[in-house]
């Protein structure tokens, strides 16, 4: 049986900053597409924004992990994640529009579910309505907590065994830098 792809995370450094750039770029450029700007406005506003996402989340997050995500050994990926005694927070996941439907994400979500259980944490994150992942994550079991105009807080809670389905066809797993 395939196993699929081989995913692994690792801290994210100063060099990554070109791929973490065009991540966040094809993450948001559909939405820039619709306000008509020429090309030159249209990165540099993603770039501004970008850079304010960025300051946000070390203020708000200052202990948070920045991790590269690579599949098959090629970076196409960032994810941010706070770890706390009672919960992990998935500040920002994101992936490269050429890895996503390849179900890296959902094996990626899996893992940290499955890490986040051994320690009697809950998982939680934050989505855009709208954004089609947010069907990935009701499937995993995460379960809206609030939502405003904007974004629905969603967390998964250890025990409802909804991860167990999850596993990795391979029996690898992700756990705060390790592989699947």
């Amino acid at each position: 049986m395939d196993p699929g792809p081989r995913i692994e995370l690792r801290p994210a450094r100063a060099e990554d900053e070109p791929l973490l750039a065009r991540v966040f770029a094809d993450a948001r450029g559909s939405e820039l597409g619709l306000l008509g700007l020429d090309d030159g406005m249209a990165e540099l506003l993603i770039e501004l924004q970008r850079r304010a996402q960025d300051t946000g989340y070390r203020q708000a997050y200052p202990d948070a992990e920045y991790c590269v995500i690579e599949v098959d050994g090629v970076p196409c990926g960032r994810l941010v994640l706070d770890w706390k005694w009672d919960e992990v927070r998935v500040v920002d996941v994101a992936l490269l529009a050429g890895v996503r439907g390849r179900g890296v994400g959902g094996r990626l979500l899996r893992s940290l579910q499955q890490g986040a259980a051994l320690g009697g944490r809950r998982l939680r994150l934050c989505v855009a309505h709208g954004n089609p992942a947010r069907r990935l994550y009701e499937r995993l079991g995460f379960r809206a907590l609030a939502s405003d105009e904007l974004n629905a807080d969603m967390a998964w809670e250890p025990g409802t065994e909804r991860h167990s389905k999850g596993h990795s066809r391979d029996g690898q797993h992700i756990n705060r830098g390790a592989a699947a």
